[in-house]
C-alpha cells in the first residue's frame, strides 16, 4: 500500500520556491536593471561570429573557411578558457552536418542563363522546341 503524502510536504515545496524567489529578487534588486558585472554587452549573435572567426580563418568578405582552421586564435582561446570551455566553443561554432548545401553546378548553370535572358512579355506564350526531323 503506498504510504501518503505527509502534510508538511506542500509546505517545505512553498518554502523552497519562495526562498528561490526571494533571492532572485534581491539579486535583480542589486544589479537595479544591469547587465552582470564585468560581462560584455553583446548580443549571442555577435559572440558566435567572434568565436568562429577564433576557430576558422574568414575571407576579407566575412565568409567563413571552415575547412582551414585558425591555430593562432584556437590556441588564444585553450590557453584563456580552458580544455572544457574550449569544448563547449567549439561545438556551438562547429558547422551542422547536412545543413551546408552542396555544390550543383548544373543548377546553378541554369539559374546564371535564367537570369541573364530578357523577360518574356507577359501577352506570349514561349513556343517549345522541336528536334530537327
Amino acid at each position: 500500500m503506498p504510504e501518503q503524502e505527509h502534510p508538511w510536504d506542500g509546505i517545505s515545496d512553498d518554502l523552497f520556491e519562495w526562498m528561490q524567489g526571494e533571492v532572485e529578487y534581491q539579486v535583480e534588486a542589486l544589479r537595479g536593471g544591469h547587465r552582470a558585472p564585468f560581462s560584455a554587452g553583446v548580443t549571442e549573435k555577435e559572440k558566435q561570429d567572434y568565436y568562429r572567426r577564433q576557430m576558422y580563418k574568414a575571407q576579407p568578405d566575412g565568409t567563413i573557411l571552415y575547412d582551414q582552421p585558425n591555430p593562432e586564435g584556437r590556441d588564444k582561446l585553450l590557453k584563456q578558457y580552458g580544455t572544457q570551455t574550449y569544448a563547449q566553443i567549439m561545438e556551438s561554432v562547429r558547422p551542422k552536418k547536412g545543413l551546408r548545401p552542396t555544390p550543383n553546378p548544373e543548377e546553378e548553370l541554369r539559374q546564371a542563363v535564367e537570369a541573364s535572358m530578357p523577360p518574356m512579355p507577359e501577352d506570349t506564350e514561349p513556343v517549345p522546341l522541336e528536334a530537327p526531323v
